[in-house]
């Protein structure tokens, strides 16, 4: 972002704080650079405080008691109620309050090593302070904070070491705050001036007269985004340790997909650098909070306008100028400050002031008689009417009327009805302290509606149903307040189950395929290994699930003991290890076609009245015989081996039962509809 490193001297007004809290308005003059003797003394002070015992987690939530004391306002920011008492026992005990003291004390760290590397120059961290003042706006915070954090700070030496150096801290944190400010004002009041917006246009109409620009433009930005930052490969269904570079990739149908997919999200991005910045910006705050579900983490998207970058600089050569990537580089840091900002709302979502709302209006909805029946009955309506295909998701035809008798009047239909509205209700009770465990429960969640059909698409029906129903059923109790706590705690649920989703996705699945390929070639070391294995799978299986023994011709009060030298079983053992390993050669070539050959194993298991639930006890099974084979032949799975083996054999368990599920709906809908 090249910022200037010649700071001005300015008197900037600042709310009302000081140190002894008897300061109605200060004004203060704004440091060039940092004294070298108080840099000393602020290292120095910081120092006693890294050798207190857990110092990060002690001074960290000092810190924030302190900061929360002083300015209420900033508790909304870390996703705390304005109500919330800073001493308060539920606010100690939050692990997210955990979690945010260690990261603010870890930062802090960060900052007292960059002063006392920029004794001799500040200009790299001025250049550092610019960019998390920008950074800064994307979290919601008002530059007038900061200066509450000084004191909040002074507070937290005080209790810890006794007699902090205050000038040298107040000094030192006037030049922070100050660069802080000053990247904080060029995103917040989008100064990026429209000359910036005019040459990215410019520059990506050159782009464009390239032949094949998506294609070539798709696999570079990819390349070097991939190279940048590794840990994105995983994200696109690649394995972390592929090249790059290497025909793998390049020839993988799945990398040119999206190649060709981000380039055209980007060029969409740069035609919406118009005057209209509030549709430009909603949209980006929306694919922001998309991202989170995605597992796209804030720190990734500078790697995208370093990749953006490049692209360009390979694509055009000379024709991209220094003052093109400049302009570039302006305008992502915008785009990205939106972007961060809209994945924030999902995070502070799960704030304790908005799920206080959403539970209060719910016990308002349970005091209504059959409330579950009427809710439910209003909810399928609702969606019903929004989305007509998720009728078939439930075993109604899709040509059914919702406000008709003939479904209204449906035992199975007023099940669903029921149920639906309980699960809600169990999820609203939820919202409590613990959301690491709520959001465990909603990424299995998720996993399950794969296997029920469901696609990511259909879940803000579902927000736009229930908001309709509590409306209808609350009337005018159900407030614009409670509304919007409902769309922001839904947003949260929804991105957490969408995310279990995609952990299923076939091609998400095969970046495991290096694991699943070394443990796989371990167990052919076996002798007779497809018998052997197979005959472990299946024991497994029976004593875990007797009713799956009249499947293969057995019957439900057979020992396993008594079956396992009979040849049925060994044909079925052979033929159990067979299917898996086809399927594993077929991980990471064609998704497609690896798809496609579960669900046609899916319908085949239809034929032979496999039950989909049966399905989990065989990926439970086929796991359990992987860890006792390898274990036996000295070659163990470790705990990443087994997550790895989790994640694909849900994957293809999920096809497969997804299927079986579908024609198990088309039936029931077909009967209906006669």
């Amino acid at each position: 972002f090249s910022p200037t490193s010649h700071i001005k001297r300015q008197i900037v007004p600042l709310p009302s704080f000081s140190l002894k809290h008897n300061v109605n308005r200060i004004t203060l003059i704004m440091p060039k650079t940092i004294d070298q003797e108080k840099a000393k003394l602020v290292i120095t002070d910081w120092a006693k405080v890294k050798k207190l015992k857990d110092y990060q987690e002690v001074a960290g939530k000092l810190l924030f008691q302190n900061l929360f004391q002083k300015c209420p306002e900033a508790k909304p920011l870390f996703g705390f109620p304005m109500s919330m008492d800073p001493q308060s026992a539920t606010l100690l005990r939050s692990a997210r309050f955990a979690k945010h003291a260690k990261f603010l004390v870890d930062m802090v760290d960060k900052t007292v090593l960059m002063i006392g590397e920029g004794q001799k120059s500040t200009e790299g961290l001025t250049t550092t302070l610019h960019e998390l003042g920008r950074k800064h706006v994307a979290y919601g915070v008002d530059p007038k904070y900061f200066p509450f954090m000084t004191a909040s700070l002074l507070d937290m030496l005080k209790e810890t070491t006794g007699s902090p150096n205050e000038t040298a801290w107040q000094d030192v944190f006037d030049f922070l705050i100050e660069n802080m400010e000053s990247g904080h004002r060029r995103i917040a009041k989008d100064v990026t001036a429209k000359k910036d917006k005019v040459r990215c246009i410019a520059v990506w109409s050159k782009l464009r007269t390239v032949k094949k620009y998506k294609e070539q433009g798709g696999v570079i930005l990819f390349q070097n985004l991939f190279e940048a930052c590794p840990q994105v490969k995983v994200l696109f269904g690649f394995p972390i340790d592929v090249d790059p570079r290497s025909d793998e990739l390049l020839k993988s149908k799945r990398f040119a997909l999206h190649a060709s997919f981000l380039l055209e999200m980007v060029e969409k991005t740069v035609q919406m650098l118009g005057d209209d910045n509030e549709t430009l910006t909603k949209n980006l705050t929306e694919l922001g909070q998309k991202h989170v579900s995605f597992g796209v983490t804030p720190n990734y998207f500078p790697y995208m306008t370093d990749a953006i970058i490049v692209m360009l600089k390979s694509m055009l050569g000379n024709e991209f100028t220094d003052e093109d990537k400049q302009a570039f580089e302006n305008v992502m840091a915008v785009l990205i400050a939106d972007m961060v900002r809209g994945q924030r709302n999902i995070d502070k979502g799960l704030a304790a002031a908005k799920k206080f709302v959403v539970v209060e209006s719910w016990k308002k909805l349970t005091k209504i008689p059959d409330y579950q029946e009427k809710g439910g009955i209003l909810l399928f309506q609702n969606v019903f009417d929004q989305c007509p295909e998720s009728k078939l998701l439930f075993g109604f035809p899709e040509t059914i009327d919702p406000f008709s008798d003939k479904l209204l009047q449906n035992k199975r239909f007023l099940q669903h009805a029921n149920f639906l509205l309980s699960m809600i209700g169990k999820t609203v009770s939820m919202l409590g302290e613990d959301d690491q465990k709520l959001t465990q429960d909603l990424l299995d969640l998720g996993k399950k509606h794969v296997t029920y059909g469901v696609k990511a698409e259909y879940f803000p029906f579902m927000t736009k149903a229930i908001i309709l129903m509590m409306k209808e059923m609350l009337g005018g109790e159900f407030t614009s307040a409670d509304k919007k706590a409902w769309e922001d705690i839904m947003s949260v649920l929804i991105a957490d189950m969408v995310k279990g989703q995609r952990s299923l996705d076939i091609g998400l699945a095969a970046a495991n395929k290096n694991i699943t390929n070394k443990n796989w070639s371990q167990l052919a070391d076996i002798e007779d290994y497809d018998e052997v294995c197979g005959l472990v799978v299946f024991e497994k299986l029976f004593t875990e699930c007797p009713e799956a023994l009249p499947l293969f011709g057995f019957s439900p009060s057979t020992k396993v003991e008594e079956i396992k030298d009979s040849k049925r079983l060994l044909v079925h053992a052979s033929f159990i290890i067979e299917m898996v390993e086809k399927a594993l050669s077929m991980l990471g070539r064609d998704d497609k076609e690896l798809a496609k050959f579960m669900e046609d194993l899916g319908r085949r298991h239809i034929l032979y009245e496999v039950k989909p639930e049966y399905m989990v006890f065989m990926q439970a099974s086929i796991l359990h015989m992987l860890k006792t084979q390898l274990e036996e032949n000295k070659t163990p799975l470790s705990a990443e081996d087994e997550e790895a083996w989790h994640v694909v054999l849900s994957s293809l368990v999920a096809n497969m039962t997804r299927v079986q599920r579908e024609i198990e709906m088309k039936k029931l809908a077909e009967t209906m509809a006669v």
